[in-house]
């Protein structure tokens, strides 16, 4: 949805140099992010690394919903490149180092099948609903369904937070 963020909400016309800003900035939160899952492999909290990189995606995705400052957008985008790194290599890492041996390669089929396997319908249904309802509400829709995901996850299996 970027292009569309980018001129409807943003008003950043095609060509312009800004836009290039919104990627490079999650590009720039992704390097911090592997930097932050480096510092944290050793340690006892790569669970709440997980749950904290999966809440700041959602909460970062409602904010880009609702601004239309390009500058905000950008420190934004730079939150979602860390968290999501923080969030999806944390979670390939216990996914790995928790499964059981005879059933390691199963675990990380599945764990990427949901990654990368489901994407393009997410894109569908990201794309179907800012046709319908706006890139704006699809944004934030998104992000209240990932926080409430991730929330109710946390409610039903409180251990998540604990994975070392």
């Amino acid at each position: 949805l970027m292009p569309a963020l980018a001129t409807e909400i943003l008003g950043i016309p095609e060509g312009d140099r800004r836009y290039g800003w919104l990627f490079s900035a999650i590009g720039v939160g992704a390097l911090f992010g592997a930097y932050l899952v480096g510092k944290c492999a050793a340690t006892k909290v790569r669970g709440k690394l997980m749950v904290s990189g999966a809440v700041f995606f959602a909460l970062a995705l409602i904010g880009i919903s609702r601004t239309t400052s390009v500058w905000l957008a950008i420190a934004l985008f730079f939150i979602v490149g860390l968290a999501a790194i923080a969030q999806l290599a944390t979670a390939n890492t216990l996914t790995q180092s928790l499964a059981p041996d005879h059933l390691r390669g199963r675990a990380v089929s599945a764990h990427m099948f949901a990654m990368a396997g489901l994407q393009p319908i997410g894109s569908y249904i990201a794309g179907f609903s800012a046709k319908h309802w706006g890139v704006a509400n699809s944004l934030a829709i998104g992000g209240l369904v990932f926080l409430v995901y991730t929330l109710g996850v946390l409610v039903l299996r409180p251990r998540v937070a604990s994975l070392e």
